[in-house]
Parts: structure tokens; sequence; C-alpha cells
């Protein structure tokens, strides 16, 4: 699967909320649409990658059952949106995680050089 038909993945998702159980198309769309956007926002670790990749799915799988086909049929927008504001989340939390490290290693050096 190379790229995501808005009404190929808009019919999955019905199913989805039909059955309750995702199948494996939809699971390879989404993972498509979550790898494309993760190269894109953030490259730097492969396995900080592989990690906001799976949190990325977890939000999809909490959120992803809202899509309301009454409001919208546009299914690709809503879970880019997911997948995007959950990848910012987690490089951000990421960041943060690598500068709390970075002052405790500072505070560490400062406290050895004073000593």
């Amino acid at each position: 699967m190379n790229y995501i038909d808005n009404d190929e993945l808009l019919i999955e998702v019905i199913n989805w909320k039909n059955r309750g159980q995702m199948s494996d198309r939809l699971v390879g769309m989404l993972k498509l649409l979550i790898y494309n956007y993760a190269c894109k926002i953030y490259s730097n670790n492969v396995n900080e990658i592989e990690d906001i990749k799976q949190e990325c799915f977890l939000r999809i799988l909490k959120y992803g059952k809202n899509f309301d086909v009454t409001k919208t049929t546009n299914a690709f927008c809503y879970f880019s949106t997911i997948i995007q504001k959950s990848l910012l989340k987690e490089v951000l939390i990421i960041k943060s995680m690598k500068e709390s490290i970075i002052y405790d290693s500072q505070d560490l050096i400062d406290g050895v050089i004073l000593v």
C-alpha cells in the first residue's frame, strides 16, 4: 500500500466501529499514515521513533472510535489530526525528559566541581 484513499479509509473505519475490531487493512493504512508523519516530524533516534509511533497507535485506538460519520466523512483528516497531535506531544515529552537529564547531569558536575 503506497497511499491512502479517504473513501477506503472511511469504509474501514465504519466497519471497525460496527464490528469492534480493526481489519488488517485498516491497521496497515493507519501504520502507513503514522510512518509518513513520524518521518517528517522526528527522525533522530530509531528507538524513539518506534516508541512515538506506538504511542500514536494507542491514541488512535483511544480516540478513533469517537469518529462520527454524521459530522464528517473525512476520516483521513480526523486520523491525521490525532496522529499529528500525538506526535507533537510525544516529541515534547521526549525533549523535556532530555532537558531534565541534561540539567540533572549539570547539577551533578557542578556539585563535584564545588567539592
